[in-house]
């Protein structure tokens, strides 16, 4: 009887998401949003918390979060104040399908959480990853799709420190 032994190495480098920013294709929520969030407050502000929104979307996102990159596959994580104002938790796998010295192209697969995308479900998502990258310093790309009348098509670029 012989015994196999498989060895896996698996090399990953480290990067730390520190802040994101976003531009939205519409500047302002919709009437028909605001009402639905001051009606939200009212009854379940004093239970759930209020969701607190300033009329305009945020686009100055604090974050802080990990990215665990191999040669094809990744791993990310992390928590940010989104377009809402409310803090926002995601978790996602990275799929890169090309790689250059300074250029990451592929896609993220995953979930994201926060109290202002459909009543604080988990949203399951796959959203096209671009990263820029010389150094110490990167940028990742994201496009986030239009998911209701009431949202915006969303350009959001995270700064990083690689490791």
């Amino acid at each position: 009887m012989s015994a196999w032994t498989i060895e896996a190495k698996a090399e990953f480098q480290t990067n730390v998401v520190f802040q994101s920013y976003s531009w939205h294709s519409a500047a302002k929520f919709s009437d028909e949003y605001l009402a639905e969030v001051d009606n939200y407050n009212e009854q379940y502000g004093d239970l759930l918390g209020n969701i607190n929104i300033d009329r305009e979307y945020n686009e100055t996102n604090e974050a802080l979060g990990i990215e665990l990159i191999g040669k094809r596959h990744g791993f990310v994580a992390g928590v940010y104040r989104d377009s809402f104002n409310t803090w926002a938790k995601y978790a996602a796998g990275i799929y890169l399908h090309t790689r250059r010295k300074h250029v990451d192209l592929g896609f993220l697969y995953g979930m994201i959480q926060s109290p202002s995308y459909f009543g604080g479900d988990p949203l399951f998502m796959v959203l096209p990853y671009l990263s820029i990258h010389a150094g110490p310093i990167g940028i990742n790309f994201m496009y986030i799709p239009k998911t209701s009348r009431d949202t915006a098509h969303v350009i959001a670029a995270q700064l990083k420190v690689m490791f």
